[in-house]
């Protein structure tokens, strides 16, 4: 009735004796992410997720992580009761209230998404989910029993008051209804009673039905339960019309039967009933449990009534002793396993229990020898001792000293000495500071590789010499072993591990050691343990198994606490008949020495969802398609691996079409992120590893980056030609110009030239310099002075402003105001001199185009006021109106008389226009010039935008 889906559930646990909670195991709670204590069922899906029933929903587990589901994920109900796994990988649940769902791909299916569930929903509990005949049978309590037909037509039949529970037998579904009290049982073909109702049954077989709790059938045989305070077990056999019923003092919550094995899941614990004479023996002695699966990996979930979920990864190190330190061990002839434990205790392991022969209460207990003659030599802080006794009081254990098989190096603040225990043989040795002894190891008959804590040493009995070997000076080496090969297994704290050829120890240097380490696992190793062709090495990760031949590591293997080790250190490790015994600070461990610990990780990777922008797709297909602006692409994976999720390693490649052998990266984590792929079709491939597995099966994805018309090829070699022949057209357009400008250039030129000779007039410096001449003969030399200055001033400031196409306002100004000064010693009348500027004109900041207001001015005053009767007057005025500056100059001259036009003005001022207009083509802007005259005078303005360069 429950689900099938591993056919392997419990299998494992089959002759195991009773277990409590292993050491190993995990509760998860609501504090994991459990949406409630109350878990009633449990069963993992074909992508390899664990499923929860609880009293709040859905929930799923990956290894990591919970996802919970409700009602707003397409739940029914929440009081999630049972599952059942159909055929096709569908996994079905029923609610406490009657409801109806399932589980595929992932996603929720009710009542009111699927056409399959339309009417599959009770008013009442649901008892059972059978499958037969692909067809899909639901009984209830009181709402008799719904059958769905492939095509999702529902059929039913009311049962009035009878309760029904459902089996599967001989390939059909029967009604299966029992009387408790007067053990009578009905069985009936659900299908005929479909066909046919009622009318036709023997209404007197017909029994009214009790309250069972779960039924389940195995072949012929039936077994069932109630739920009450005291749970009862009851077996029936239907060629035999036999019904057994067994008492307990136990509730029951649930039943199973799997490979012939029926497992009851009690307030109690788990027990198996054993099916001849209904008896239980205890399983496991979880309290509250309401079910178990054992999923794919060989792992245990227990879910429970009121405590959440226990895990209990699948073990394969046996526990043999807990709660006791094991310091050390030792096996003469694979005979006795002998034990030192607690510090000062003595004994050997007699079954999954320790028999001590003596103690040393006073004494503390470093280590112990016995010999083929089973003679025991203990060492302990106040001397040696054999069989108990007092053998030498001088040979005491310390920090420095070190005691292995029937050696022993004693090492005290000012001596060393080498000891046989057996024939007493002592080596007094040259005294040399070796600080605390790890581990030696007979190289030769009389040599002795010493490894301490200030390095690596070669004892010489023969010699009676003690060297040391300078490439380990830094090196912590704590255990060491000779394989068959005739090479050295160096153990160490920091530097993994190490295994040399013996013959180039003498020769290697410090910065060669990194060409030997045999592991990337722990770079802390401690005991070591040759076993044939096998190295066993202890690291606080647990232990290592090294599998070895001449040329180097063939295999190698990773033993933890998810295999049953307890996390506590690992004192020694000892084979003794077949199995690796390991002493823990917690207690005796030992697994077979022929086991293999490789791993098949059934579900490698699954490719959970892509996040792109703001789009998530998923579940996604093994193709996806993005805009060539995507921008960052997330791929979000998830492995289904309960043990050591901890430890899987991922790698990934991405890689576009047509590329031969694209290389694999290694990746941190399980999310993996691309940004700005150029547009194209890309492969993503990723797998994934523990530590005791080879590399999945690859995962792939392809990732399609669109491309946009305009950035095609075709597109940009039409664009790219278009843009040759405008560069051409360009190219020609700017050499015109270039030319033209060119031209304009040489035009100005000879316009400054030309303004510059009309600023500079021969008559006005001819008449200028005789005027201060005149001021000198008369003898008036301060007037004569002050103009000299004047027009040695003008002169300079002419020729500063020829080389500028603009000058400064305040400039201009200044420079006119001189040179009206000196036309004036020219001027046969008086000539006024006025000029006028708006506030809001900046003098100092803003320009005006040079070589334009003197040539106007000069024109004033020869042309206008000197062939007037009238005393002169000039105004000049500066004015800002809408970003412009107008320089207007009026004066009172004669003005244009006797019909003359424009084309008949003077020349300085058609040299003005020319230059405006040069001057506008070159700088890029608009000004003007305008004249206006009537017989009392001449107004010129000239405008140009402010804020001239």
């Amino acid at each position: 009735m429950l689900s099938k889906f591993c056919v392997h559930i419990l299998v494992a646990l089959i002759g195991w004796s009773a277990y409590s909670q292993q050491s190993n195991s995990i509760r998860y709670t609501i504090r994991n992410g459990l949406p409630s204590n109350t878990t009633y069922c449990v069963v993992q899906d074909d992508q390899g997720f664990i499923w929860f029933g609880t009293e709040a929903g859905l929930s799923r587990f990956d290894g990591v992580e919970f996802k919970n589901y409700g009602l707003r994920e397409g739940l029914p109900d929440m009081d999630i009761l049972n599952f059942y796994t159909d055929s096709q990988g569908r996994i079905w649940f029923y609610t406490f209230n009657g409801r109806v769902g399932f589980l595929e791909n992932g996603k929720i299916y009710n009542s009111g998404n699927s056409p399959l569930l339309k009417n599959a929903d009770f008013n009442s509990r649901i008892t059972s989910i059978v499958e037969s005949n692909s067809k899909i049978y639901i009984s209830s309590l009181q709402d008799g029993i719904k059958v769905i037909n492939k095509s999702g037509k529902t059929d039913s039949i009311n049962l009035g008051s009878f309760t029904c529970y459902l089996i599967e037998f001989k390939n059909n579904c029967y009604w299966f209804s029992v009387n408790l009290g007067d053990l009578e049982f009905s069985l009936f073909k659900v299908d005929d009673l479909i066909k046919n109702g009622l009318k036709g049954l023997n209404r007197e077989k017909l029994v009214s039905g009790n309250h069972l709790s779960y039924v389940e059938s195995i072949d012929e045989n039936i077994y069932s339960s109630t739920h009450n305070l005291r749970g009862d077990a009851f077996h029936i056999n239907l060629s035999k019309n036999l019904i057994r019923k067994q008492k307990s003092d136990f509730k029951i919550y649930n039943l199973d039967v799997v490979d012939d094995q029926v497992f009851l899941f009690t307030n109690n614990g788990i027990k198996i009933l054993d099916k001849e004479r209904l008896l239980t023996t205890d399983l496991a002695t979880i309290k509250e449990t309401t079910f178990s699966i054992v999923d794919s990996e060989g792992n245990r979930w227990v879910t429970t009534l009121d405590n959440g979920v226990v895990f209990i990864p699948k073990n394969e190190v046996t526990q043999n002793y807990k709660g006791v330190s094991i310091n050390a061990l030792e096996s003469p002839l694979d005979s006795v396993l002998y034990m030192v434990h607690s510090d000062y205790k003595f004994g050997y392991l007699d079954q999954d229990n320790i028999v001590d022969l003596f103690d040393h209460p006073q004494h503390y207990l470093k280590s112990m020898y016995v010999d083929v003659s089973k003679n025991v030599w203990s060492l302990t802080s106040s001397g040696l001792f054999k069989n108990g006794n007092f053998f030498n009081a001088e040979f005491k254990a310390t920090n420095t000293s070190f005691l292995k098989g029937h050696s022993f190096i004693l090492h005290l603040s000012n001596s060393l000495k080498y000891v046989h225990l057996l024939n007493e043989f002592v080596v007094n040795l040259p005294y040399q500071n070796l600080g605390k002894i790890w581990d030696f190891l007979f190289i030769e008959e009389d040599k002795i590789l010493v490894a301490s804590a200030r390095g690596l040493f070669l004892i010489d009995l023969a010699l009676k010499s003690i060297s040391n070997y300078e490439a380990f000076d830094r090196l912590q080496i704590t255990g060491m072993s000779l394989d068959k090969y005739g090479y050295i297994w160096f153990a160490t704290n920091g530097y993994s591990l190490l295994r040399i050829n013996i013959d180039l120890i003498d020769e290697l240097k410090s910065q060669e050691l990194n060409n030997f380490r045999v592991s990337d696992y722990s770079d802390v190793y401690g005991k070591t343990l040759l076993v044939d062709s096998i190295l066993y090495a202890s690291s606080p990760k647990g232990v290592g198994k090294f599998y070895f031949n001449s040329d180097g590591i063939v295999q190698v293997s990773h033993i933890s606490e998810s295999n049953g080790l307890h996390p506590s250190r690992v004192n020694d490790l000892q084979f003794f008949q077949g199995r690796i015994y390991i002493a823990q600070d917690n207690g005796l461990f030992s697994f077979d020495h022929g086991r293999n610990f490789e791993e098949n990780i059934d579900f490698p990777v699954i490719i959970d969802e892509v996040i792109a922008g703001d789009s998530v797709y998923a579940k996604p297909d093994n193709t996806l398609s993005f805009p060539y602006d995507v921008g960052t692409i997330q791929v979000n994976t998830k492995t289904i691996y309960f043990k050591d999720h901890e430890n899987l390693s991922y790698q990934f490649r991405l890689f576009e079409k047509g590329e031969t052998d694209p290389i694999w990266s290694a990746s941190p984590n399980n999310a993996f992120i691309f940004s700005k792929l150029s547009p194209g079709i890309y492969t993503f491939q990723v797998r994934v590893r523990s530590i005791n597995s080879e590399w999945s099966t690859p995962q792939t994805l392809v990732l399609r980056i669109r491309n946009v018309f305009w950035r095609t090829l075709w597109f940009i070699a039409i664009v790219s030609s278009l843009l040759l022949v405008a560069i051409y057209f360009i190219y020609k357009s700017i050499s015109r110009s270039k030319k033209s400008r060119q031209l304009l250039l040489r035009e100005k030129i000879e316009s400054d030239l030309k303004a510059l000779k009309a600023q500079i007039n021969p008559h006005f410096l001819f008449n200028s310099i005789n005027s201060i001449q005149s001021f000198f003969l008369e003898g008036d030399t301060v007037v004569a002075e002050s103009y000299l200055i004047k027009y040695a001033k003008l002169i300079r400031t002419i020729l500063n402003h020829s080389d500028s196409p603009t000058v400064l306002i305040c400039e201009e100004i200044e420079a006119m105001k001189l040179y009206v000064e000196l036309e004036k010693l020219r001027l046969s009348k008086p000539l006024d001199f006025e000029v006028s500027i708006d506030d809001t004109i900046d003098v100092y900041s803003e320009k005006i185009p040079s070589m334009i207001i003197q040539p106007v001015i000069e024109n004033s005053i020869w042309h206008g006021i000197q062939p007037s009767n009238k005393d002169g007057h000039i105004h000049l005025k500066f004015k800002l109106q809408s970003d412009k500056i107008y320089v207007i100059v009026e004066d009172n001259g004669v003005g244009f008389i006797n019909g003359k036009s424009l084309n008949s003005k003077p020349h300085g001022i058609r040299l003005i226009k020319e230059r405006i207009d040069l001057i506008n083509k070159l700088e890029g802007i608009k000004s003007n010039f305008e004249i206006s005259s009537n017989n009392s005078g001449v107004k010129v303005t000239f405008s140009y935008p402010s804020n001239l360069n």
